[in-house]
């Protein structure tokens, strides 16, 4: 009997997987139009009814040939169940276009596949004529995104970007010693001691290849690269200190000297 649930087991995830399933919709956007041209830092809405299970994200991507145009985007909170949110997006850069927008709906680790996308022509120019009065639904639908997720954004302060500069610099330095560090003492080590320090060289050596594959085949997967980087580099810099601290103690180092 145990033999036989096992062998099903498989079968029912993959049941209880279509089972779940999200659907979204395109109700109407702002402004309106299948031709719309957007002004410094303007934003362009889509109304969005929905329908999820399990719990899920949506986002929105502006696209031109199938290629993403780098833009800033709307958050989103957790969704279950049916209605209704919005989702906007503004262009970086003057220039900018796109003739589709595409609707993301899962969760971080699913968000590779459109579940719609949106036809429009959407350009970014230095002065567009002024949008028609914008509908209730605009407003209404973006501050409850806004409070869902933690209200608006606060700009960065003169602090908070010296903090971030510190934090760089740390990381920068934690993967720069965490790559030296076991190379330079395996080198200079011997026997037991060179096979310890063998351990996080090679450790580090394969955390950067990981790196440089994701560069290549998720470069999406990055945004978070410095908390990525810290991951990697702690283990191996806080291993090679305690070794190092462990031959000072026992004399290992003044033996190997002599």
């Amino acid at each position: 009997m145990k033999k036989i649930l096992w062998a099903l087991l498989p079968w029912l995830a993959i049941l209880s997987m279509v089972a779940h399933g999200h659907e979204v919709e395109v109700l109407e956007t702002y402004p309106p139009g299948d031709r719309v041209e957007l002004g410094p830092g303007q934003e362009f809405h889509l109304r969005i009814a929905y329908s999820t299970d399990p719990v899920a994200r949506i986002f929105v991507r502006p696209y031109l040939d199938g290629r993403e145009i780098f833009s800033d985007g709307s958050p989103s909170p957790a969704y279950r169940g049916e209605g209704e949110t919005s989702a906007w997006f503004s262009f970086k850069g003057i220039g900018d276009s796109a003739d589709e927008v595409r609707v993301f709906i899962g969760n971080s680790s699913g968000l590779k596949k459109p579940a719609l996308v949106y036809p429009v022509s959407i350009a970014s120019v230095p002065a567009a004529d002024a949008p028609p009065p914008a509908p209730a639904w605009v407003a209404t639908l973006k501050d409850g995104v806004v409070a869902a997720t933690g209200g608006p954004q606060q700009p960065m302060t003169q602090g908070d970007k010296i903090g971030m500069s510190v934090f760089m610099v740390v990381v920068f330095g934690l993967a720069l010693f965490g790559l030296v560090a076991p190379a330079w003492c395996f080198r200079r080590w011997h026997g037991g001691w060179r096979i310890a320090a063998a351990i996080p060289m090679v450790g580090m050596g394969l955390f950067v290849v990981f790196l440089l594959l994701t560069a290549v085949f998720d470069p999406g997967s990055l945004g978070l690269l410095p908390f990525v980087v810290l991951m990697g580099a702690v283990p191996c810099s806080v291993a090679i200190i305690v070794l190092f601290l462990v031959r000072k103690f026992t004399g290992a180092d003044r033996r190997e000297t002599a």
